[in-house]
């Protein structure tokens, strides 16, 4: 079987001005192109509760066995099980022409 590794990266940046109950912040995503305002009010009782990751891959040379092997053990990386109580699913196929 041959291993495959790769890496993501993905960065972000917060500003916070003021007290925790009255104060608020700035959000940017990646590049900036995502921007937005904050607060602990805005964040409300907001929790993620489940993740569904679709992925659908063309590797040459690895069949749709390795490749859902492969898939199925990224999903359980370190950040993925950071989240108590959260449920991850999977779906991962080869993709067809």
């Amino acid at each position: 079987m041959t291993v495959l590794s790769f890496r993501i990266e993905r960065s972000a940046q917060a500003s916070w001005q003021g007290t925790l109950a009255e104060g608020s912040g700035r959000l940017a995503l990646g590049s900036g192109a995502v921007t937005g305002s904050y607060s602990l009010r805005s964040r409300g009782a907001y929790h993620i509760t489940r993740i569904e990751l679709h992925t659908a891959g063309d590797v040459r040379g690895l069949d749709a066995a390795s490749f859902n092997d492969l898939a199925h053990r990224a999903k359980d990386c370190t950040v993925a099980r950071a989240p108590a109580g959260m449920e991850i699913t999977l779906e991962a196929s080869v993709a067809s022409d």
